[in-house]
């Protein structure tokens, strides 16, 4: 159940609109935990949207890491999730792990908030 919020205290979205105008994109970073075939697959598509960045990868190949680093210069790679859900500029994952994985990293995303 998500709690009320107290009287008064805008929400996130809220706060968003009301310090910017609305004509304005907000950039959306995106956390890529996954560098396999759909991991890249995903890697250019939100390369594709305007207001989506991908900011970091996570991946237990460096093979995989490397493969997407070539395809987005500047991609901030590791291997630790951890790491990747701390980090300030994540607004947002996409899980392209083995389906076996998804409950694991699903799960460690939302206790990071």
């Amino acid at each position: 159940m998500i709690p009320d919020r107290p009287t008064g205290a805008p929400g996130r979205a809220q706060a968003i609109t009301e310090e910017r105008p609305r004509h304005q994109i907000v950039t959306v970073g995106i956390g890529l935990v996954g560098c396999g075939r759909w991991g890249l697959n995903y890697l250019r598509a939100f390369s594709e949207i305007d207001g989506c960045r991908i900011v970091a990868a996570c991946d237990l190949s460096a093979d995989r890491l490397n493969e997407a680093q070539r395809r987005l210069a500047g991609l901030r790679t590791g291997t630790d999730v951890g790491e990747l859900l701390a980090a300030h500029d994540v607004d947002a994952i996409v899980v392209a792990t083995d389906a076996s994985c998804h409950y694991e990293v699903a799960r460690a995303a939302l206790a990071a908030g």
